[in-house]
């Protein structure tokens, strides 16, 4: 059993119940009608303490919160309509490669029947020697005893889509950048926790590219300036720029900024190149 992988596990379901056990006290009241429609049996993990106990540990590799109807109420998403996430796992760390099983379940008002539904994906570590041998993430019915409507009856086995992990550390995190995007992460402390969490981010592709050397370009004066973002060195950029509309572009500035300059321009005037 890898020892300090489990250990780290367990930091990161901690942190993540810390970061999101207050969400209702943070003005999210449209969740709330939301949260009231879940019934008492998948019931939320109410403290440090009994997440601890619930997870797996030394001595005790493997935990099933799935069978004891237990959930990680996560902070709603709030961008492209509502959804309030839920999540419960099991996991067994004895194997050779650890068995992991995140499930989600995203629970929203649907506008025309205003009734609460939800649809739900399994997060899972590469199991058996067939087509599912890499972590992948699947469609689920709320068949399994999940609260709510579900939205339609959906195709649970494939597609699979494969997840940018690499060990079950890797696994979280690509759990909450697929529910919350880049920011899914902010705030995990990722020096603090020693070299294990550092070793799986740095295997991930996103990563890789978070830590690609960026830079910034305001292309055009005035009110027809634009400001781009991008990878490439500086004669790639212009070359690129100008390929996209050569009359236009033909006598326009280009000139280096800042990130501080980009990030403080209107949306609508900021690109990736």
């Amino acid at each position: 059993m890898d020892v300090p992988a489990l250990s780290v596990f367990r930091q990161v379901m901690v942190w993540l119940w810390k970061r999101h056990r207050e969400w209702q006290e943070r003005s999210i009241a449209n969740a709330i009608p939301i949260y009231d429609e879940i019934p008492p049996p998948f019931s939320c993990v109410s403290s440090k303490e009994e997440l601890e106990d619930l997870l797996p540990k030394e001595g005790r590799p493997s935990a099933n919160l799935i069978k004891r109807d237990k959930f990680l109420y996560l902070d709603p998403v709030t961008k492209g309509g509502l959804l309030l996430p839920i999540m419960t796992l099991s996991c067994n760390f004895q194997l050779s490669i650890p068995d992991i099983d995140v499930r989600c379940f995203f629970f929203y008002t649907d506008k025309d029947s205003e009734r609460v539904k939800t649809i739900g994906y399994r997060f899972e570590a590469p199991h058996g020697l067939g087509m599912h041998f890499y972590y992948h993430a699947q469609l689920i019915n709320s068949a399994l005893g999940t609260p709510g409507e579900s939205a339609h009856r959906v195709p649970e086995t494939q597609p699979a889509f494969a997840l940018d992990a690499c060990c079950p550390v890797s696994m979280l995190i690509a759990v909450l950048l697929s529910i919350y995007g880049g920011k899914g992460i902010d705030g995990l402390a990722i020096d603090h926790w020693g070299g294990v969490l550092k070793s799986a981010l740095q295997r991930t592709h996103f990563r890789q590219l978070e830590e690609r050397k960026r830079y910034y370009w305001r292309v055009g004066t005035g009110e027809s300036a634009r400001y781009y973002v991008t990878w490439y060195k500086a004669t790639q950029f212009r070359d690129v720029i100008m390929a996209r509309s050569p009359k236009s572009r033909r006598g326009q500035q280009m000139e280096p900024v800042s990130h501080k300059e980009f990030s403080e321009a209107a949306e609508d005037l900021r690109g990736i190149c």
